[in-house]
């Protein structure tokens, strides 16, 4: 009885491993939008904030899934904001943190690159930024 219940729990641990591997089906998908995504993007528009000189601010999207926004500030460039993302179909999920790694915020964007331009949508409040790849 307990060699079969040992077996059991074997089987059953073999199967976990093996449907967790199995459902990552979009991880499939994830490198031809990755690619598309990756490089240094700076902001032209926002739907939610009064028009400014976005010339000094510019994201950076890396292959490891991470990110880091850069801003000149008094004449020095200086990541403000980094992160780490998640990307599923056209959706990113993003992990924000502040330079010393405080102030942890989660936000949900769709997300459409077109080209050399990026539209990033806000789920929660709908609000639009627009970028620009910079070459």
């Amino acid at each position: 009885m307990l060699h079969t219940i040992k077996k059991l729990s074997v089987f059953a641990i073999v199967a976990i491993v093996a449907m967790a591997f199995s459902a990552c089906s979009s991880d499939e998908e994830q490198p031809a939008v990755l690619q598309q995504l990756l490089g240094k993007w700076q902001p032209v528009t926002r739907s939610y904030t009064e028009a400014s000189d976005n010339t000094n601010t510019y994201e950076i999207w890396y292959k490891d899934l991470t990110w880091d926004r850069h801003q000149t500030i008094e004449g020095e460039n200086q990541i403000t904001r980094k992160g780490a993302f998640h990307i599923e179909n056209n959706i990113i999920w993003l992990r924000s943190t502040n330079r010393k790694g405080h102030d942890v915020v989660i936000l949900e964007y769709k997300f459409e690159v077109n080209g050399d331009n990026l539209t990033l949508i806000d789920i929660k409040t709908q609000a639009v930024t627009q970028f620009k790849r910079i070459k």
